[in-house]
């Protein structure tokens, strides 16, 4: 909110040990509710991805987020080995070359010692 960031553009994403930790952490001792219930953190979208470090959880306006593509656009590949044909399967792989950097920089913040 000091950041001029409307609380309902704000979303989590940390490792999925935090996620495990606060799955299990009540919001205030004997309330009953936890501070990360279903796929939420005080109502707002949370995720979990093992891309984030250990005991991390970053918050943030991901709307914020300007995602710079450059190189050859985006790519689309198809196995043509035919091996998936048995099995009833394609494989694809899509590629992109682009940077990604926040608008805001204070619409963002980090915690790396959730534990």
């Amino acid at each position: 909110a000091n950041a001029n960031v409307d609380d309902e553009r704000v979303t989590f994403v940390a490792a999925p040990g935090v996620r495990e930790l606060l799955e299990k952490r009540e919001v205030a001792s004997g309330n009953g509710g936890m501070v990360w219930s279903g796929a939420t953190i005080a109502g707002r979208p949370a995720y979990a991805t093992p891309q984030m470090t250990a005991a991390t959880l970053l918050a943030g306006d991901f709307g914020a987020v300007a995602v710079g593509m450059f190189g050859p656009g985006l790519r689309v590949d198809v196995d043509p080995s035919g091996t998936g044909f048995n099995n009833a399967s394609v494989t694809v792989r899509v590629l992109m070359m682009a940077d990604v950097a926040p608008r805001q920089a204070s619409a963002f913040v980090k915690s790396t010692s959730i534990t």
